[in-house]
């Protein structure tokens, strides 16, 4: 073992590690029981249902995967078959809660721990040196990071991750309040007005998504940092800049992420820690069973697209939202096809083909926040 990977393994297993991985994990049950009181639905069964959840993660993943790793072998059937079991449990128990922001939340998590989870059993032997408390903010502080990755952070400024974090959050807002100032959409405002409301809509929504998201990823990698000495690989992947960079192509590229095309946006950028879960669990095998690269492709879309289906059908949105969301995920397989045949290059063509279907994905998600359209 290297010195550097001293230093980290004995960083994960410090009482400073302890106590920060409990202390966020204690947050989120904290903020979902208050979501409960707020929405004035804290029955028993909720209450239990989230005591059951949260304490079945906490049993997961600071005691029986642990343990698996530790013995850095195959399980014996019924041992896996155990596993398996408490790890399904996780994505069944939101089903039952009331309130959307709880289920949906559990819900998005529990397959995510189930897949990381599902790692773990199939391969012990490569998490065989993790410590309790590493596997603790791997599958129960929903930091959404690889910890796999983590290294000893060395020359990152929290001063500059901070600033990051409040134009990403300032961005987040301002974009929620261009949203609401256009207003819910009425089938009565005649079709142009009506479609052109939608797509700003979905625009402005999938960037204030897209805000959302590096405000959750800084502000994760921010507490690492400072508290832990440690820096775990961002959420988005970074793309190195080609050609020459004018003030405008600039501004297009930055609202891009530095992509050119949706191949790159989807496979370089875009949430890169499901992108291994997904390409270590759908795409790979299937690659390796020789199906077409298309199809696998599509699989993969599939797959992340059963996934936000089983956490929105958990916060029990109509079937219309489901299909639209789903809908979403399965029309980016044609236009990645689309793309590689025409051959198409560019941030602004990427900018159009990713706002003009945003609305399949963010008028459900409006809806949820009871800002759909003005009949619904």
């Amino acid at each position: 073992m290297s010195a550097d990977d001293a230093a980290l393994t004995a960083t994960f297993i410090s009482r400073k590690a302890a106590l920060t991985a409990t202390l966020m994990e204690l947050t989120v049950f904290v903020v979902c029981m208050a979501m409960l009181w707020i929405c004035n639905s804290a029955t028993f069964l909720e209450l239990a249902l989230l005591v059951g959840w949260h304490g079945t993660a906490w049993v997961v993943g600071a005691l029986i995967l642990p343990w698996v790793a530790g013995r850095g072998a195959a399980l014996p059937a019924w041992m896996e078959i155990f596993c398996t079991v408490a790890l399904i449990s996780l994505a069944i128990l939101p089903r039952g809660m009331t309130t959307t922001c709880n289920s949906g939340a559990s819900a998005s998590a529990s397959v995510v721990l189930l897949s990381r989870g599902l790692c773990v059993l199939r391969d012990p032997s490569n998490f065989k040196s993790w410590s309790r408390w590493r596997f603790m903010f791997y599958f129960t502080c929903f930091g959404w990071h690889d910890f796999r990755t983590a290294k000893r952070a060395k020359g990152v400024s929290s001063s500059r991750m901070l600033s990051m974090f409040c134009l990403a959050l300032l961005t987040m807002v301002s974009l929620a309040g261009g949203i609401i100032v256009l207003g819910r959409p009425s089938f009565t405002d005649g079709v142009m007005p009506l479609l052109i409301k939608v797509y700003l809509r979905g625009a402005l929504g999938s960037g204030c998504l897209m805000a959302a998201f590096c405000v959750f990823d800084l502000k994760c990698r921010l507490i690492y940092l400072l508290v832990l000495q440690i820096e775990v690989q961002k959420v988005f992947g970074e793309v190195p800049v080609v050609g020459a960079v004018g003030r405008c192509r600039a501004w297009m590229l930055w609202l891009m992420g530095n992509c050119t095309s949706l191949r790159q946006f989807w496979g370089s950028m875009w949430n890169q820690p499901v992108h291994r879960l997904l390409a270590d669990g759908v795409y790979r095998p299937l690659r390796a069973a020789k199906c077409h690269p298309q199809l696998c492709v599509l699989m993969v879309f599939g797959t992340s697209g059963a996934g936000h289906l089983y956490a929105i059908n958990a916060m029990g949105m109509p079937l219309w939202a489901q299909v639209s969301i789903l809908s979403f995920f399965l029309v980016q397989p044609l236009l990645l096809e689309l793309e590689r045949r025409l051959e198409i290059r560019g941030e602004v063509p990427l900018f159009l083909m990713l706002t003009s279907f945003a609305c399949l994905f963010v008028e459900p998600m409006l809806f949820c926040c009871s800002f759909g359209f003005a009949q619904f």
